[in-house]
């Protein structure tokens, strides 16, 4: 389970955690857009001074095999100690992917589709979700896309090591996509708590989720104010969480 840091302003530890690992070198991946809008630039820039730092953003709302690759390719010349994942979902199953595809460079094909698993150590993952909708920072799982289908990479060793889990970064966050990630949240945790593999603590963090949801997320969409936003960016990883137990 990841090493959670939750609330506002809570990433302002990450500084000191850094220097603890020893990290000099920083692979950050994050959204497009969603990194100025969601004023995470602004934060992790002056958190990050004195590191040498890489970028990557070049890939698409559902990730594709050759762009995790490439992701994963700048991570090897940029010899980075770890990995900051900052933005959504997507965001994060591709950091998820890079550091795996990283280890294993040449078996990335193999690794998505199950042909072989994931036996190499890799680089720590942190990550910053700035939607509530996946719960991603919450599992082992990435969802990666090749050849036009759907496959689901898992690995012990993809459990993020930390989660910095501030709602403040889904307070810009406009109706829609509010709406949309809340709902990618309530149907994580229905679909949590009706698994054939469920287990009393799985259901027990789904069902959190689900009345969270059902009582907050209206509000987060309509009328959104802090204590609606934080009630929903917890669901999504209660939701995560869930998954997580089976």
């Amino acid at each position: 389970m990841s090493r959670e840091f939750a609330g506002r302003g809570c990433c302002d530890k990450l500084p000191e955690l850094l220097r603890s690992m020893g990290v000099r070198k920083v692979l950050v991946v994050t959204g497009k857009a969603s990194y100025e809008s969601s004023g995470a630039r602004a934060m992790f820039e002056p958190l990050l001074e004195g590191y040498q730092v890489g970028y990557f953003n070049q890939y698409s709302s559902n990730p594709l095999l050759e762009e995790a690759v490439a992701g994963a390719k700048l991570c090897r010349e940029l010899n980075a100690d770890v990995v900051l994942a900052v933005g959504g979902g997507s965001a994060i199953d591709i950091a998820k992917c890079i550091v795996a595809f990283a280890a294993v460079p040449g078996q990335e094909r193999d690794l998505a589709t199950g042909v072989t698993s994931l036996d190499a150590t890799v680089l720590p993952i942190i990550t910053v979700p700035t939607t509530a909708g996946t719960g991603s920072e919450a599992t082992h799982f990435a969802v990666i896309y090749l050849d036009g289908k759907k496959y689901s990479l898992a690995s012990p060793q993809l459990m993020p090591d930390m989660a910095f889990l501030d709602p403040g970064f889904t307070d810009n966050l406009p109706p829609d996509i509010t709406a949309s990630t809340g709902f990618d949240a309530l149907c994580q945790a229905i679909e949590s708590h009706w698994s054939a593999g469920a287990t009393q603590m799985s259901r027990a963090y789904a069902e959190e989720a689900i009345s969270l949801l059902l009582e907050y997320l209206p509000q987060a969409v309509n009328a959104p104010q802090p204590a609606a936003r934080e009630a929903v960016f917890r669901a999504a990883n209660l939701a995560g969480k869930g998954h997580q137990y089976q």
